[in-house]
């Protein structure tokens, strides 16, 4: 029986883009696994090679009850962000977020993978010889009192 992962990332889309380095760890130490993303954020996960499935939280409904009864499942859910090597800048993030899982990091950095459909959507609009960068340079919750969140 093929092992399932289930991947939770809980967070903005900031968070999401910066968990396709642990994906890719985690990929890396379970070659063979079913592996099911559930995030707010799914269409940075659509088109990576390294998911099986991926959900939004409101389709959750049975997902773990059908998928860790048998056992042969591993949820890897914990937030990175409330670890002590995180709060007292002990370790680098993706770093954290992987001993976090058990799963060995080896430099892996965030990727993002562009769906066809997105290439073909975007090409008349980005008519470009050169690559293209995108800033991230704040985040955090809607609603939140502050424009920023560090």
């Amino acid at each position: 029986m093929t092992q399932t992962i289930i991947f939770q990332i809980d967070g903005g889309l900031g968070k999401n883009i910066m968990a396709t380095a642990v994906l890719s760890a985690i990929k890396k130490a379970y070659r063979k696994a079913n592996i099911i993303v559930v995030t707010a954020y799914p269409d940075v996960f659509i088109a990576n090679p390294n998911v099986n499935k991926v959900l939004n939280p409101q389709q959750t409904n049975g997902i773990y009850a059908k998928n860790i009864i048998n056992k042969q499942a591993k949820a890897f859910i914990a937030d990175p962000y409330h670890h002590s090597d995180f709060i007292t800048e002990s370790k680098h993030l993706l770093e954290i977020w992987c001993d976090m899982y058990g799963v060995k990091y080896n430099g892996e950095l965030p990727e993002l993978f562009i769906s066809k459909s997105e290439k073909q959507y975007f090409a008349p609009f980005y008519k470009l010889d050169k690559p293209i960068l995108a800033i991230h340079p704040n985040g955090g919750a809607i609603g939140q009192p502050l424009k920023y969140s560090w």
